[in-house]
């Protein structure tokens, strides 16, 4: 369906095709001169459109012949945001299929809305979600409908500009000592192999400070090893960090013997996520918190707590933040500071510098 200005004529008329498939034109009734009934007269070419590819055969363009494989070819280099998205994918189905929403064409607006109301309630192979898992769902729908855009399932995309925001999430606190201590014996107590998955995984987050998404890389190709004229070693880490970008960190003096060990064992992986039962790590470690009692004696406690833990133990010791940002991989400063949870007894220095004086020796080592 398209727009047009007929001779003689001072409305816009639109060519579309009809049911029958023979081709039609007819007057909006919108004036080409007036701005608001050209927005008028293109809603219009938009809703025969539309009309046109519900008119369509459509086997080809229904969920099932395409979205997986498409998902596939997308992310095969980053097996996490894959294994996410398909989980995600297969919620997504569940929805389309009880709604009868067999094509792209088919799914309207409104549907969006209802899948966050869907989302939160219990159905058969599905728990209920939270307000903010289910918007990231729609995101991942919203990322498919682009795509059918692109293959012409669909004239635009459903899902944009829907102005859902997101619930303020928990501000996650910082770990102390005995915090870190009980939670890594713990995870001793647990059998194998779920113990290496969340040992391995928490070590190196607590002394990287990386995402959880990071914490599994291959030891033998994403660590490196320069040799100086020396003799000296410098180890590095390759992560794969957001947006499928490499970020590269040294290894942490903390972390050598787990790196060491695993690069002599010839493992390919840090840890197996066959021992989670191809289950998120992020859900893992959601359940293994609940299940030892450890989200009630640790109040608020996630994984993500070892990178706030990080940033705030760095701008404590008066770490540069330039230097704290390229450790974490972190690309925007406010997204840095938004990490820190610093006491207030951490600003007692800041009367020192306004009095001339230099910060005292516990200052400057806390």
């Amino acid at each position: 369906a398209n727009l047009y200005r007929r001779q003689g004529s001072k409305f816009w008329w639109v060519k579309f095709k009809g049911r029958d498939g023979s081709i039609r034109r007819e007057s909006t009734g919108m004036r080409y001169a007036v701005p608001a009934e050209t927005r008028k007269a293109q809603e219009i070419r938009a809703n025969k459109a539309l009309e046109e590819f519900k008119a369509a055969p459509s086997d080809g363009a229904q969920w099932d012949n395409w979205v997986r494989v498409y998902l596939r070819s997308r992310y095969e280099r980053s097996a996490l945001t894959l294994e996410r998205y398909m989980t995600s994918w297969r919620t997504l189905e569940l929805f389309l299929a009880q709604h009868e929403i067999r094509t792209p064409a088919q799914l309207l607006r409104e549907h969006c809305f209802k899948y966050i109301e869907w989302r939160g309630q219990r159905h058969d192979g599905v728990r209920p979600a939270r307000r903010n898992t289910a918007l990231l769902e729609t995101k991942i729908l919203s990322l498919v409908c682009k795509e059918a855009v692109q293959r012409g399932y669909i004239p635009f995309n459903p899902c944009g500009g829907l102005g859902l925001k997101k619930v303020a999430p928990k501000v996650k606190p910082e770990l102390t000592e005995s915090d870190l201590e009980m939670v890594e014996e713990t995870i001793r107590r647990e059998p194998e192999p779920l113990q290496t998955l969340l040992l391995n995984s928490w070590l190196i987050a607590r002394w990287q400070g990386c995402r959880i998404t990071e914490t599994l890389f291959d030891p033998q190709d994403d660590v490196d090893i320069a040799r100086s004229k020396d003799g000296s070693e410098s180890w590095t880490i390759r992560f794969r960090a957001k947006g499928g970008r490499d970020h590269i960190a040294p290894v942490a003096p903390k972390l050598m013997p787990l790196i060491r060990s695993l690069r002599e064992s010839g493992a390919r992986a840090t840890y197996s996520l066959e021992a989670a039962r191809r289950t998120a790590l992020s859900s893992v470690w959601q359940r293994f918190l609940h299940r030892t009692g450890l989200s009630d004696k640790i109040p608020g406690i996630t994984f993500h707590c070892l990178r706030v833990t990080a940033a705030t133990r760095m701008a404590r010791a008066n770490v540069p933040e330039a230097k704290a940002m390229r450790l974490l991989g972190h690309a925007s400063s406010t997204v840095h500071r938004a990490y820190q949870r610093l006491r207030h007894d951490d600003l007692d220095v800041c009367f020192s510098a306004m009095e001339g004086r230099p910060p005292s020796s516990t200052s400057a080592s806390s």
